[in-house]
């Protein structure tokens, strides 16, 4: 038996929260990961369609 049990309890818990919000945390990494991607993937198209414009207006 536990001779400590609110304590055992209350770690348990806080165990399981921390768990919880480094769980939480990477999963917000992750998106934050494909946000930037597809930002930058976008910025790469606008660039490229503004250099293709370049040079048309050059010819």
């Amino acid at each position: 038996m536990d001779p400590y049990p609110l304590i055992s309890t209350s770690y348990r818990t806080t165990q399981q929260k921390v768990v919880e919000f480094d769980t939480e945390a990477k999963m917000e990494l992750l998106r934050l990961t494909s946000k930037f991607q597809s930002l930058f993937s976008s910025m790469e198209r606008h660039q490229s369609n503004q250099n293709d414009e370049g040079r048309e207006q050059m010819l």
